[in-house]
């Protein structure tokens, strides 16, 4: 018997985990809650790429995925801190002099 896994809603103020990964063409985010020891999922966002947004490379499709789960998710990231994880160095992104127009305004918008 396969046990399916249990949504949950977050008590406020908690701190939420946001898994974010990225593919050739689509970009996605998980927003998990800790409890016990474990990760309990309670939305997940996904997005597919029109053509032009396929071509971003890695770390901007990641900064995209972050952008478009506060977007989405506002709620939770209004009344909740917010860890972002993944695989992949992307702090540096930011933090580089010479960013792209979009990257300036996402970063705008996410602060």
């Amino acid at each position: 018997m396969e046990i399916l896994p249990t949504v949950t809603v977050p008590a406020r103020g908690e701190i939420l985990l946001l898994h974010v990964a990225t593919f050739f063409d689509e970009v996605g985010a998980m927003l998990f809650a800790e409890k016990r020891n474990a990760q309990i999922p309670i939305y997940f966002v996904s997005r597919v790429l029109p053509k032009v947004e396929r071509s971003y490379v890695e770390s901007e499709k990641l900064i995209l995925a972050v952008v478009c789960a506060t977007r989405r998710l506002r709620r939770y990231f209004k009344y909740h801190p917010i860890r972002v994880l993944t695989d992949k160095p992307v702090e540096w992104t930011f933090l580089k002099p010479k960013r792209s127009q979009r990257m300036v305004k996402w970063a705008m918008e996410l602060e």
